[in-house]
């Protein structure tokens, strides 16, 4: 019998019927009641985050109510069914008893199966009065049944797997536990470079290096008190007179010679050693019992290090904390950007050093070593390869003797070239800047962040740069572990970010009687394979554009060599007797766009210039509009479809 099955968010609950994992589709329908509100009365992405502010401020307000200021409020709200409901019929429901469901166990709803129940009912109670209110308001909106009926089908998404998708998961996590160890091994031997630089400040010549808390943790003895006969034979009237030693300050006394003051020695008969053992032994009793961690190193270098017990079975000696989340990663990575040094600022983020070409006076002191930058700059000209193996190719670079003032000016003219009253690079690509961080010589320029200028960079490692990897304008200073571990990086990215949605997915396996004839009949039939099904919970309206929304399905990406599990689309595999059939609308916002053009101007499809792109354009000869746009910016066509919108 056919039915329509309404809900607010009914992907979630149709993720929960069985029925809906047979091939075989059935005669039930599913109407999302949030998408019905999106087309209606949804918020754009600014407006929900406006709306969400106004809400924290009201609970905080005596009146209780919206912002007046915010226009939007009485005619429109937020997703959420309690809203949804307030919105359309001016009530309340509460939701306290969600959270049984959500962090709760199934005694505990058993136990409280009363209240459960009752939430349930009054869910779907809601519901319906929100369907009686919208359902008119949706259809006076959009009359054409076909959007109607789109809306239905949107919900009916199937995504057919077997064994391939265990292997898949299996293959993938593995192999990025692998690399991800990989990876870390090779931070920690930078970690561990960048510490040995400590000796003789070799730091304060290292671009990056150079502003890292370098502070370190000195080891403090006990007061070692030199006693004579008269004050021991004064001491030994006092123990006579009755007092005793539980009056002495503990850090002010030597351990006595026959007893190693150490972890797993005190036990430990010292007269029958070798006398040179013995003496390193007894030097642990002028140690304090609160001693600092890491004596010696510098700070930023033990904030890497592990501090737990070493008994534990998970600690292990060294930097093996960090991790590409951290702030010092980048830089001891060396990282660059077109061949600046990337420099991070508490107030504009990550961003790059510049040399600014009106001060040419580098002899002057200044904290940041600015004749090493400029060093830099000049031998980004050259391969950085062509170093001394097994030498640092940036302190093969700078380690030589210090210039005086007339060769520094002529380290700078050899940048700058004959026009030395201009930058030898265009500044009119840094729209980032500049910004005043208070280094003396250099210009500061912040990093793009995808959400426009006014953002700051939080990470340079994440995955909004991964293009700017690959076109090389982000990179390591030379080769060896930075540039693997750059590498690795960008090969971790997608499953890093993905794993958690992906195996949060929930599969569900069909039995031989589950299966509809038309597998079990076909020849590539195994009886002993898996074959199951994913049901995708979608919301077919999402956006006010009514675009669908899924934070996995519809946001995977296309399969590359170098992304640990970017395969993730190749597993949805059709069954035995099934195949696939695909269909896409080429560029749909730009025919929408070219058709309300073409109504207002002459009313012919195809009648201006943009309309005729869109009808007579081809890829393959270069006369779409993306093609068209990437060769009028400068860029490449996918750059252009993305940044072009």
């Amino acid at each position: 019998m056919p039915k329509i099955i309404v809900g607010h968010n009914v992907a979630f609950d149709r993720a929960f019927v069985k029925e809906q994992y047979y091939l075989e589709r059935t005669k039930s329908q599913f109407l999302d009641t949030m998408s019905l509100h999106m087309c209606v009365s949804g918020l754009t992405g600014m407006q929900r985050a406006m709306s969400i502010a106004s809400k924290k401020k009201s609970e905080n307000d005596a009146n209780g109510s919206f912002n007046p200021a915010i226009g939007w409020a009485f005619i429109s709200s937020l997703n959420n069914l309690a809203d949804v409901y307030k919105l359309y019929c001016h009530g309340e429901i509460k939701k306290d008893e969600r959270e049984i469901f959500v962090s709760g166990s199934l005694s505990d709803i058993k136990e409280k199966f009363q209240e459960s129940a009752t939430y349930c009912a009054q869910d779907t109670w809601a519901t319906f009065h929100i369907l009686k209110k919208i359902m008119p308001m949706y259809l006076e909106r959009f009359p054409h049944p076909v959007t109607f009926c789109g809306l239905l089908e949107m919900t009916s998404a199937y995504l057919p797997v077997n064994h391939n998708w265990e292997r898949y998961l299996h293959e993938a996590q593995s192999t990025y536990e692998d690399l991800q160890k990989e990876m870390k091994l090779s931070l920690v031997h930078l970690a561990n470079d960048a510490c040995s630089l400590l000796p003789n400040n070799r730091y304060k010549k290292d671009p990056w290096l150079w502003d890292l808390n370098w502070s370190v943790q000195n080891i403090k003895f006990k007061k070692t008190v030199v006693k004579s006969t008269k004050t021991k034979r004064k001491k030994s009237a006092d123990k006579s007179d009755g007092l005793n030693e539980k009056n002495q300050d503990p850090d002010e006394s030597l351990v006595p010679e026959d007893t190693a003051m150490i972890d797993g020695v005190k036990d430990m008969n010292l007269n029958v050693i070798d006398p040179s053992i013995k003496q390193m032994y007894e030097t642990a009793s002028s140690l304090r019992k609160i001693r600092p961690f890491l004596p010696g190193y510098p700070l930023w270098y033990r904030e890497l290090c592990d501090k737990s017990i070493v008994d534990d079975p998970d600690w292990e000696p060294g930097p093996y904390l960090i991790s590409t989340q951290m702030r010092s990663v980048p830089k001891l990575m060396r990282m660059t950007w077109d061949g600046f040094p990337l420099h991070y600022d508490d107030k504009h983020g990550w961003g790059y050093l510049v040399p600014d070409v009106k001060e040419l006076d580098i002899s002057e002191p200044n904290d940041f070593p600015l004749e090493s930058l400029l060093r830099l700059v000049e031998c980004n000209k050259m391969d950085p390869t062509e170093a001394e193996q097994n030498i640092d190719p940036f302190w093969s670079i700078i380690s030589e003797p210090n210039e005086n003032r007339s060769e520094a000016s002529k380290l700078w003219k050899s940048i700058l070239g004959k026009n030395q009253k201009q930058e030898p690079w265009n500044l009119d690509q840094f729209s980032n800047g500049p910004h005043d961080v208070e280094i003396k010589g250099c210009h500061f320029y912040k990093l793009p962040h995808k959400d426009g200028p006014q953002k700051r960079v939080g990470n340079p490692l994440s995955k909004d740069f991964l293009s700017k990897v690959e076109d090389g304008t982000l990179k390591t200073w030379g080769k060896g572990q930075a540039d693997r571990a750059l590498l690795l990086s960008k090969m971790l990215s997608y499953w890093k970010n993905a794993h958690a949605r992906i195996f949060s997915q929930m599969v569900i396996w069909l039995n031989n009687e589950e299966l509809s004839e038309a597998i079990k009949h076909n020849e590539a039939y195994n009886e002993s394979g898996l074959y199951g099904a994913i049901l995708p919970r979608l919301i077919p309206a999402g956006t006010v554009t009514r675009r669908a929304v899924e934070p996995t399905w519809l946001t995977a990406s296309n399969a590359y060599e170098d992304r640990v599990g970017s395969e993730l689309k190749a597993m949805i595999q059709a069954p035995p007797g099934y195949h696939f059939v695909g269909a896409d609308v080429d560029s749909q916002e730009l025919w929408l766009a070219a058709v309300f053009g073409d109504s207002q101007f002459v009313g012919i499809h195809g009648c201006t210039a943009f309309g005729w792109m869109t009808l007579q354009g081809k890829k393959s000869t270069g006369t779409d509009m993306h093609s068209k746009t990437a060769k009028s910016v400068g860029v490449s066509r996918d750059q252009a479809k993305i940044y072009g919108r």
